[in-house]
Formats: C-alpha cells, sequence, structure tokens
C-alpha cells in the first residue's frame, strides 16, 4: 500500500481496525492508524515485532508478565519469548501471568508490583 519506500509514500491513508483492543466492538476496542504509522509501529520490521530476535541478547535475571485477559497479547507469546532467552543462555527467566489483569496493567497493580519487587530483589 505504501508503495516501495515507506518514509516518503505518497499513497499514506487512515483506517480503521475494529475489535484491536478488545473482542466486543465496543467504543474504545479500535484503533485509527495511517498506513505508515502502522507500518513503523506494528508492521513485520517494527521494533515490537522483532522482539523475538533481541531477547535471546538478554542475559540479566528476566521476568516476562501478561495479564490473564491482555486482548493484545496471545498466551503462547510469553512462553515463546522465555523459550527463546532460555535457549540463548539465560536461565534466570520466569514467566508469570497476572489473575485478572489485562494488557496496561491497571486491573492489579499490586501483583504487578509485587512480581518487579520480587525480580529487582532477587
Amino acid at each position: 500500500m505504501l508503495g516501495e519506500d515507506p518514509f516518503i509514500s505518497a499513497q499514506d491513508e487512515t483506517f480503521v481496525t475494529y475489535q484491536s483492543k478488545g473482542p466486543a466492538g465496543k467504543p474504545g476496542d479500535e484503533e485509527i492508524f495511517t498506513y505508515a504509522t502502522w507500518w513503523f509501529m506494528c508492521g513485520p520490521e517494527a521494533y515490537g515485532a522483532l522482539s523475538h530476535r533481541c531477547i535471546g541478547k538478554i542475559h540479566l535475571p528476566t521476568v516476562i508478565m501478561r495479564g490473564e485477559t491482555d486482548p493484545h497479547v496471545d498466551s503462547w507469546v510469553p512462553k515463546a519469548s522465555g523459550a527463546i532467552a532460555r535457549e540463548m543462555g539465560n536461565q534466570r527467566v520466569r514467566i508469570v501471568q497476572i489473575p485478572g489483569e489485562g494488557h496496561d496493567g491497571i486491573e492489579n497493580p499490586e501483583t504487578m508490583l509485587d512480581e518487579i519487587i520480587r525480580l529487582v530483589s532477587a
């Protein structure tokens, strides 16, 4: 859609993604992007999309947290990320699912904070 160079594309347009933040299709479950904004934030070369390449370089104690009801991060992602880190030599990886938590940490901040304190204290 952006042509060969998304940095200088004249074909940038705005679009809406429905149910991108939740399954219900209620207000707040959608996002508005331009093609270029989506490409740089979410596309296959976006930093977030390359995290599987970076996690293997971390050799510090690591906790990977996911909210139990997170609509953005699939339940398999933390386990797969942890497996990559372990395969690359970091055996100090904990995977934690936060009960009652969504994506942003506001539903169960006490449990998330406890996990962070546990990580830093170790």
